[in-house]
């Protein structure tokens, strides 16, 4: 990839974050001449503050962008601008034409800025439903088309979403509900400090 914006003097790439945080925190880019890059969009997972802050020092020309989107939905949320990008942990706020709700997935209610929940999007590019799958359809999809994601999040006060993790991969320690995306943010935040 890296030889190809280079070669193809390349403006504009979506990546993942582990590979954000590559670029960052390693020298997998010392060689490359990466100066017509433009935008990096990442999706995926949120990108800890220190790895964006460790990605914009090493690239401070790069506009660093980070979505929300699914398979069934397409990119949703992001971030726009500079100013935005630094909303530390934010998957950005909602693009036009779509509806977002944070919902309590055990009694279907929705949920005020700041409370944890499934989110539930609405919109013109949301799917139909599951080829040849209906149980999956109707356990995606509610009636008045609103889409399940089966992603625990909050939306704060200024309309920026935030991820905690899927629903379905809660670790339950003790009584607390423990989200594998801390433990993976806790373990990004050691690469490239030792």
């Amino acid at each position: 990839m890296l030889r190809a914006v280079e070669e193809f003097r390349v403006t504009h790439v979506a990546l993942t974050p582990p590979v954000v945080v590559m670029m960052a925190k390693s020298d997998v880019t010392d060689g490359y001449d990466l100066s017509s890059l433009q935008d990096v969009v990442c999706g995926g997972a949120t990108v800890s503050k220190d790895v964006i802050i460790a990605f914009t020092a090493k690239f401070p020309t790069v506009a660093f962008v980070q979505c929300y989107g699914l398979t069934e939905s397409m990119g949703v949320f992001r971030t726009w601008g500079a100013e935005e990008s630094v909303h530390w942990g934010a998957t950005g706020k909602l693009s036009g034409g779509f509806e977002a709700k944070i919902v309590n997935p055990d009694t279907g209610n929705a949920l005020p800025p700041g409370k944890q929940g499934q989110l539930w999007l609405r919109g013109p590019s949301i799917m139909k439903g599951y080829i040849g799958d209906p149980d999956a359809s109707t356990a995606t999809l509610v009636a008045d088309g609103w889409l399940r994601t089966g992603d625990l999040c909050y939306i704060d006060e200024e309309g920026f979403l935030f991820v905690v993790d899927r629903l379905k991969e809660l670790v339950k320690y003790k009584g607390y509900q423990v989200a594998p995306a801390e433990l993976e943010h806790l373990l990004q935040s050691h690469l490239g400090n030792s």
